[in-house]
């Protein structure tokens, strides 16, 4: 891997949202059977690598702490360092990583020191939330978590990395509401960060990927403590140090912006009715398929029968050429039989009295057979013809 870029912030603050994007933008792609699974609490995904989750909790267990509640993290021996910087080179030395490499998890506000002290060449992004959408958001998720419990974690999380890398140059402080009301500025920061140029079509698939849905509720003004008064007022001026003007780009985002902004509730019918007019289409489209494919089915059964039907006529034509043969064979030994008989009556003799006796038994027969042959042959020709 040639970069990293890491993302990280307090449990439901929008980083899933954000690495999300991130993919999308930078055309990066890993396999999902390497993050955490998708659930009801997250859809969309989490886009936490198992493997990273599980160095940063084994690294958090040395300090003393574990994820999801505040902890004094201890001073840890030379062993558990040893251990730490094993774990994380045997991930990172691993083969699969792409030149651009996104790590996502919470757990890096207290973890990242032990991870970047390997890497060269890194950028790190934390995303920070309202602190009371965020314990509402854990308790929507089904969390057992008081709005006390939250804040006071929302409060670890936040300050512990604030203190530590507040003024580090190579990272950018995102707000989660700006994703739906400053695109712009959240956009600037990410292509700078990952080093691409900006183009229309990454604006297209950040407003792909953003869905209005998970903008927070309005929530009225909440007192908080002043220690939390005073992170949030840090986190601001953060956000903001290195905020310039969205002019600087080959449109105008403000504009496009404003559009979106003021998008009517009639645009909105009409997308709805077209919508729906499509659907009905769809419908009638399959339906057609459908009978279609009947007719397509009932035209080979006809083929069959039509195939069956020759082959049947070209039976009883063979039956009818070979019964008219057998019909003149009969009618040819009739009449050398009749001519037999005529001559036997002209010379008529009692020598020849026995012999004529065994012919007449043959006359019957011959008779009767050729009758026979004869009402085939009408019957085939009737047959053939009708």
């Amino acid at each position: 891997m040639k970069k990293i870029i890491f993302v990280t912030g307090m449990h439901r603050s929008g980083t899933s949202l954000l690495t999300s994007l991130l993919f999308s933008i930078t055309n990066t792609t890993r396999d999902k059977k390497h993050f955490v699974e998708a659930d009801e609490g997250n859809p969309r995904g989490y886009f936490e690598e198992k493997k990273v989750v599980k160095i940063n909790n084994q690294i958090i267990k040395l300090m003393g702490g574990n994820s999801w509640s505040v902890f004094q993290p201890k001073k840890l021996s030379q062993s558990d360092i040893l251990q730490i910087d094993s774990l994380i080179l045997s991930y990172l030395n691993e083969e699969g990583h792409n030149d651009l490499t996104i790590l996502k998890d919470p757990r890096f506000c207290i973890t990242l020191q032990f991870w970047i002290k390997h890497i060269s060449n890194y950028s790190i992004i934390f995303n920070w939330r309202n602190p009371i959408e965020v314990c509402y958001s854990l308790q929507k998720r089904g969390d057992s978590i008081s709005t006390a419990e939250g804040l006071d974690l929302w409060f670890f999380y936040n300050d512990i990395f604030v203190q530590k890398y507040g003024l580090v140059n190579n990272i950018k402080f995102f707000n989660y509401e700006d994703f739906f009301t400053n695109p712009s500025q959240i956009l600037e920061n990410i292509v700078k960060l990952a080093g691409i140029p900006f183009t229309k079509e990454i604006f297209k698939k950040y407003f792909a990927t953003i869905d209005p849905e998970l903008k927070s509720r309005k929530i009225e003004d909440y007192h908080y403590e002043e220690n939390i008064i005073a992170i949030l007022s840090q986190l601001e001026k953060l956000t903001l140090k290195d905020t310039t003007h969205p002019a600087e780009f080959t449109f105008d985002i403000e504009e496009v912006r404003l559009i979106l902004k003021n998008f009517s509730i009639k645009n909105t019918h009409q997308l709805a009715e077209l919508r729906k007019n499509y659907l009905e289409l769809y419908k009638i489209n399959n339906t057609i398929t459908s009978q279609n494919k009947k007719n397509y089915q009932l035209i080979e059964y006809l083929k069959l029968l039509l195939k069956a039907e020759k082959s049947t006529e070209d039976y009883y034509q063979r039956l009818l050429t070979e019964t008219f043969s057998v019909q003149q064979a009969l009618e040819s030994e009739l009449n050398r039989v009749s001519a037999m008989l005529n001559n036997i009556q002209n010379s008529f003799t009692v020598r020849n009295a026995f012999r004529f006796r065994r012919m007449l038994f043959k006359i019957p027969f011959i008779k009767s057979t050729t009758r026979l042959f004869r009402s085939l042959l009408i019957f085939l020709k009737k047959r053939i013809n009708g």
